[in-house]
């Protein structure tokens, strides 16, 4: 069972998150023997600040269909200019393992995320990732027939009313933070 206790309201702040592709570096040249395919990544970029150079957390959430692209965000709020076409090293410790280069620069909450499509309205709808703002808990819910369940390892999944529900679309912080990455498989971008 996923539960939700603090920090919601820094939570739901806007932040700036990047489209990127990525380039990772092949082994002879100091790249992973094996690169990220799926999921969340975590990793840090080094970026030019008050002439010095600075540290900064970043993550990927990397694409379902290619390992070559992938959404990031600072890990906290980065004070540096971020434009179309910079590029950022991806660094493990020392080590460079690729190359980010953005492509798309969006607010974090034009992105929404889905499971699945709903077997309940065979394939009609998609399953959202919400969070329950009075329970505090995440669910899946149809964005067609409203069918809702809580996530929980309960089989089967406990149903819930979405419509009498107070809600909102589960944004990218929450994601990171509830550790709800395989949940939010798919993303859709609303600009």
């Amino acid at each position: 069972m996923k539960t939700i206790n603090t920090q919601q309201s820094s939570l739901q702040q806007p932040f700036q998150v990047f489209q990127v592709s990525l380039d990772w570096l092949s082994v002879d040249k100091g790249g992973r023997k094996h690169i990220p395919h799926t999921g969340i990544y975590f990793c840090t970029t080094e970026l030019l600040q008050d002439e010095d150079i600075a540290s900064w957390s970043i993550v990927l959430k990397l694409s379902q269909q290619t390992p070559h692209e992938a959404w990031l965000w600072f890990l906290f709020d980065a004070q540096q200019q971020v434009d179309l076409g910079d590029a950022f090293d991806l660094m493990e410790g020392a080590r460079c393992v690729g190359r980010a280069l953005v492509y798309d620069i969006l607010d974090s909450t034009s992105l929404s995320f889905w499971y699945d499509t709903c077997t309940h309205c065979q394939g009609q709808g998609r399953l959202q990732l919400c969070m329950a703002e009075r329970q505090q808990r995440a669910f899946l819910c149809c964005d067609t027939c409203y069918f809702a369940y809580w996530l929980s390892d309960q089989i089967p999944p406990e149903p819930l009313n979405a419509l009498k529900t107070s809600h909102h679309l589960a944004n990218l912080r929450e994601v990171q933070y509830y550790r709800l990455a395989e949940y939010a498989l798919n993303t859709t971008i609303e600009k």
